[in-house]
Order: structure tokens, then sequence, then C-alpha cells
């Protein structure tokens, strides 16, 4: 089980991975279930996934749980806009602009919110949605701006979207979450060592975006 901000491009790209290693030979039928992070939770906790990935703005109590990935989020743009000028974004910026906000729960956008406040700078939110994904598709079709987990916007950037670092780190993080007591398959742990490498790979691959 995913949530979206991982389970529409990562996971995809870390089971090309996967096929193109195993080759020839036959790899076992997966399940990929694209859940809210509330979903995966629940789903993880009673058993029927083996793994899952989640944001953390929720409770993990009685799953096993560690970070899978932490890293500064991005603000992404359409090609043209005015602020694509910048290689880095300040915060009175992006009040000068409609912005594409994750929804107020989401642990990311209370980080933003505190962080602008402490800047003294209030956004002119345009529009609420608690993808990650939904925002890269807005932003792409010139709706605003936003803030981003930036292994999500790296599927966006290969189809024109601006993609440009923050003055000031507002973290996402994704955590890896097990049944409690869970012992991963040898099949699973392969995938898990896939997951790891195709997250190094992606972060490469933003670097270029970001140069």
């Amino acid at each position: 089980s995913c949530y979206p901000a991982f389970g529409l491009g990562f996971i995809p790209r870390t089971l090309a991975r996967l096929k193109d290693q195993s080759g020839q030979t036959p790899w076992p039928q997966v399940s990929l279930q694209i859940l809210s992070s509330k979903d995966v939770r629940n789903r993880v906790a009673s058993g029927l996934s083996d793994f899952g990935l989640m944001a953390d703005e929720l409770s993990v109590d009685g799953i096993q749980h560690s970070v899978f990935a932490t890293f500064p989020g991005v603000v992404v743009m359409p090609q043209g806009h005015a602020l694509a000028r910048f290689k880095i974004i300040q915060p009175a910026q992006l009040a000068e602009t409609p912005f594409l906000a994750l929804n107020p729960e989401d642990a990311s956008r209370r980080r933003l919110d505190e962080t602008l406040a402490s800047h003294g700078v209030s956004l002119r939110i345009a529009l609420q949605t608690p993808y990650a994904a939904s925002v890269c598709e807005l932003a792409l079709r010139g709706l605003g701006v936003g803030l981003v987990n930036p292994i999500t916007a790296l599927d966006y950037a290969e189809r024109g979207l601006v993609v440009r670092r923050l003055s000031v780190e507002v973290s996402f993080a994704c955590l890896l979450v097990l049944p409690a007591g869970k012992v991963l398959s040898g099949t699973a742990t392969q995938f898990l060592s896939l997951m790891r490498l195709q997250l190094a790979e992606d972060q490469r691959r933003l670097r270029s975006y970001l140069a």
C-alpha cells in the first residue's frame, strides 16, 4: 500500500527496475494499492499489506515504522511564471502569486504555515487539495504555484513543470510501515532494496532540474 505522493510515479519506476533486473525470470504477482495515508496505515495494521509508505501526519501506534525518506519541499510553477527566473524562491515571493496548498491537516502544510508565519508571510491560497500530484497538475496548467514533495514533482518536471528550491527548509517525510511483528519475505526485502536504489536515482535526477 502506498500514498499517492510515492505511489503514482515512484513505485511504478521501482517496479520497472524489478522487471529489468528479473529479465525473463517470472516475478511474483504484485498488488499495488494507492490509498490515503490513513487507509495505508489501517491496511498495514490489519495485515492486509506486507508494508506501506505513508506521510507523517498520522499516529503509527501499533505498527512498525521508520523514516524511508525525508527532504525539503520544492516550489513548483508553470513555465513562463514570473518566479521561474529565480533559482531560489524567498518566502515573501510566495505571497505574490496564487498559491496551491495542501490541506491544513497535512503535516508539511502545517510546517509551511509555521515557517511563513515566522517570516511574517501570509499566502494567497487559491486552491487546497490533499495530494501533491494535484498541486503539480494544477501548477502545470497555470493555476498558481505550490510547495510539494520533490519525488512527486519529478514526475511532472519531465512534462515541463518548473521546480525551484525554497530558501527556507520545509520538510516532507515518507514513512515505511509494517504490521507489528512482521518479518518480511525475501521478495519484499528485495523490493525494499530496489526502492532505496530508485530513491537515490530520483534524487540525482531531481538535482539536474534544480541546478
